[in-house]
Formats: C-alpha cells, sequence, structure tokens
C-alpha cells in the first residue's frame, strides 16, 4: 500500500523532533497501524535511549490504552525520561 501525505508530512518531520519521543500503537491498529509507527521510530535520528516504540499485541487504535502492554510501555517511557517524578 501506498504512504498517504499525512503520514509523508509526518515522517518527514521526524528529524525535528529533539525531545525524547513515544510511539505507541497497537497491533490491531488500522489508523496508525505498526508498520507505519515503525517507519516514523526509523525515520526519527534520535539515539535509541531517547525514543521509544511500543507495538501492544492485540490492540486498536482506540483501545490501545487499555492495554496492558501499551500502559506498561508507556509507564517504562516516564520512567525513563522522568524517573522519581
Amino acid at each position: 500500500a501506498g504512504e498517504n501525505k499525512s503520514y509523508r508530512d509526518y515522517k518527514s518531520n521526524m528529524p525535528l523532533i529533539e525531545e525524547p519521543l513515544l510511539i505507541l500503537t497497537g497491533s490491531a491498529d488500522r489508523v496508525t497501524p505498526p508498520r507505519l509507527a515503525q517507519a516514523l521510530y526509523a525515520a526519527s535520528p534520535l539515539p535509541e535511549g531517547r525514543k521509544t516504540l511500543v507495538v501492544a499485541p492485540g490492540a486498536g487504535h482506540n483501545d490501545v490504552m487499555v492495554n496492558r502492554a501499551a500502559l506498561a510501555g508507556y509507564q517504562a517511557y516516564l520512567d525513563q525520561v522522568a524517573p522519581g517524578r
């Protein structure tokens, strides 16, 4: 499948993000499918320790934040970027 214009726009902006980055999607997400999330992650020039990709098994777009794996990934990201908050 081809890339749509808004996806290309997001991808081209990834080098502009200098802050820690979390990309969180579900394996069943049809709005931001894992392959697109992975491409956005790859497009970021941030080093591994400053960017995080979480693909929550079984989660869709609207229920990702009630998925245990997504919540664990989000918590791990927060612990990394804001320890002891």
